[in-house]
């Protein structure tokens, strides 16, 4: 049985998000790339299709309109550990935002890695090149800070780690920031794409 307290962690087991389905694609991904990526094989003609090509800028608004909520769990789990009100600490210990925070941002950062890497290879596929530039750029550092952030994890989780959290949080602001740039930068991109 678990065992779960509203003033410490749970010891409930978490869910893995790695299900049986999930499990079952990647061996024909992984066994067989020469069939699937070859240049004549059916995975760069499906990253031609404007299906694919709006797959990456519906993920990534979609994981901006996470990240802001998760900036906001982040942002009341701060308040939980700061505020001096007993009532507002109550119910903040209730809504749990410390976790709910850690759990949604982890799979913002697995989501936005992937989908990164995804945007670049779709492009690569449909243009044989990839662009340099601030979309790519800010993209790939966007990916780079949110692992520094994710980094800063353990040592956040000890007693008076003001200077972990702080830059957490310093970062997670310039996260949002860049994000928000990035998505109006990729609909400039959609655009071309679908020549608008």
């Amino acid at each position: 049985t678990c065992i779960s307290s509203s003033t410490s962690n749970s010891s409930c087991p978490q869910k893995s998000p790695l299900t049986p389905l999930t499990l079952s694609l990647l061996p024909p991904i992984l066994f067989t790339p020469s069939i699937s990526l070859a240049a004549d094989g059916p995975l760069p003609d499906l990253f031609k299709t404007i299906p694919a090509n709006l797959a990456h800028p519906a993920l990534m608004w979609a994981l901006f309109g996470t990240a802001v909520y998760t900036f906001y769990l982040g942002y009341q789990s701060r308040q939980l550990r700061t505020t001096d009100d007993a009532e507002l600490k109550k119910k903040l210990a209730k809504d749990k935002p410390g976790q709910k925070h850690f759990m949604i941002s982890s799979a913002v950062m697995a989501a936005m890695t992937i989908g990164t890497f995804e945007g670049m290879a779709n492009t690569f596929n449909r243009a044989g090149k990839l662009f340099p530039g601030p979309h790519l750029y800010v993209g790939l550092g966007l990916v780079s800070l949110m692992t520094v952030m994710a980094a800063l994890v353990p040592s956040m989780q000890k007693p008076n780690a003001n200077a972990a959290r702080n830059a957490h949080a310093s970062m997670a602001v310039v996260a949002l920031g860049l994000f928000g740039w990035q998505a109006q930068t990729g609909m400039d991109i959609v655009a071309k794409i679908l020549k608008w």
